[in-house]
């Protein structure tokens, strides 16, 4: 949604979804344990796509406003660290999109099918 937000209204960030610059360093949001590690990462990520969007890689990020983002993590997610997610949680609703944030502390690197599909749909059209 960050690459193209005019031609995507509404979008899923399902199993976790990462952005390129947090996976380039997970490693870093692995060691991650204080809330000081943690603004830091969101501060570095925000700088990066700051930086993408200047050297004209990324769509001025303004249309994302009132763009709406289901997102979904999982607390047993061994792939994608769950803070990740409150990440892009905090960085959509900063360019006024309408979240979704949906986390279940006994899910993995996946969603529940039976739900998602269907809440992502009555998300993007209410």
């Amino acid at each position: 949604m960050t690459a193209w937000p005019e031609a995507f209204r509404c979008g899923g960030l399902l199993n976790g979804g990462m952005t390129h610059t947090q996976f380039a360093r997970k490693e870093i949001y692995d060691k991650a344990k204080t809330q000081a590690d943690y603004d830091a990462n969101y501060e570095q990520t925000v700088k990066y796509i700051n930086k993408y969007v200047a050297d004209g890689d990324l769509p001025d990020q303004s249309a994302l406003a009132n763009n709406a983002v289901y997102i979904f993590g999982g607390g047993k997610d061994v792939f994608v660290p769950p803070v990740t997610t409150l990440e892009q949680k905090k960085y959509f609703e900063s360019k006024g999109s309408k979240v979704s944030y949906n986390f279940d502390e006994d899910y993995g690197h996946y969603f529940r099918q039976d739900r998602a599909p269907m809440d992502i749909g009555k998300w993007c059209y209410e």
